[in-house]
């Protein structure tokens, strides 16, 4: 779920502050210098966003804002994110902060360029956790795309179309992702207008940009639900407001599923998927294969003896399962209330 969020919060928007060139970077001398979107789907707001970039102590600094209003599991959720990049001249990522808000929980992600390798630390619901993952040029973060598309010399000349390959640092994953750009030039009377698909994880969000590198429109989807990004302006921002999606996402995804015979006493089952490109999931794990396309899938093994729960409790290894996310509010009363009931003090 939360990578199907971030599909939506990548929606690449920038706002300049000051003349580019002052800091050697020509190619962002007609940068946009504001930018404000609402996010609509169904013909009804869900969302909005707002980005800005300038100069700090010698690196660029570019901040993106996103808030959303999603349904799932009949409750209505306001996620927000929060990150801020800092880049050298050369749009190579030094150091960034993230964090996605919810009302029942909170992820902060830090990045910092050590070396060769960036250093990720995150942390949630009290714990932290640390990652270091090697830097393959270009790495890029949701706000860079197009300024690195600017850099790239768009408009292209007499080229028509061109692909770039780079790496999606995607704080919320905790990891990079492989990524490509596809940049076309489009027919247009009054002046030159690109399209730009981003491809990853088998995912594709479309956008139309002008040669200044600002955004017209972008399409991407939420769980299967298309949101459709607006330029608005910024004295309309503040007054969106936002009633979210009218589809519970959770039962938006669900795949139908017949019935399955002698459900209680089978101790495997075995399924072809298609329809997505589940290569790049992790399917398999410790009860579940995936062979070819047939995913299969089988019964826990359940111990004669089983430990007291008291005995897994400050055991790292049970941390993750036990942490609060977007969908599960762990330190919700009457979660806290039932498990206290179940395992006792």
């Amino acid at each position: 779920m939360k990578r199907c969020l971030f599909k939506v919060f990548a929606v690449f928007l920038f706002i300049g502050v000051s003349p580019a060139w002052l800091y050697g970077a020509e190619f962002l001398h007609a940068f946009p210098h504001s930018a404000y979107h609402e996010l609509m789907s169904g013909g009804q707001p869900v969302g909005k966003t707002s980005f800005n970039w300038g100069h700090q102590k010698g690196l660029y600094h570019f901040v993106e804002n996103s808030m959303m209003k999603v349904k799932l599991f009949k409750k209505e959720y306001l996620i927000e994110t929060k990150l801020q990049v800092y880049t050298n001249p050369q749009l190579e990522v030094q150091k960034f902060v993230y964090y996605m808000l919810s009302p029942d929980s909170k992820l902060e992600v830090k990045g910092t360029r050590v070396g060769s390798n960036i250093r990720l630390e995150k942390i949630q619901s009290g714990s932290k956790q640390l990652k270091y993952v090697p830097i393959q040029e270009p790495m890029l973060m949701s706000p860079l795309i197009r300024p690195f598309l600017l850099m790239k010399k768009l408009p292209l000349g007499k080229k028509k179309e061109e692909n770039f390959n780079a790496l999606l640092l995607e704080p919320s994953a905790f990891k990079t992702l492989p990524m490509n750009l596809k940049v076309k030039q489009t027919p247009s009377k009054k002046k030159k207008l690109w399209e730009l698909a981003v491809s990853y994880l088998g995912h594709v969000m479309t956008s139309r940009i002008d040669q200044e590198g600002r955004l017209l429109s972008e399409n991407t989807d939420l769980g299967g639900l298309k949101i459709v990004a607006k330029p608005i302006m910024a004295k309309t921002y503040a007054h969106v407001k936002i009633t979210g999606t009218k589809q519970d996402l959770v039962e938006w995804t669900k795949v139908p599923y017949g019935d399955i015979p002698n459900a209680r006493t089978r101790k495997e089952l075995k399924v072809k998927i298609s329809g997505f490109a589940y290569q790049n999931f992790q399917l398999n794990r410790h009860r579940q294969s995936l062979k070819g396309n047939a995913l299969t899938i089988r019964v826990e093994k359940i111990p004669t003896k089983t430990e007291p729960a008291q005995s897994l409790v400050g055991k790292k290894e049970f941390e993750h399962y036990l942490a609060v996310d977007i969908a599960v509010p762990v330190y919700n009363p009457i979660i806290q209330k039932t498990a206290s009931k179940i395992i006792g003090k």
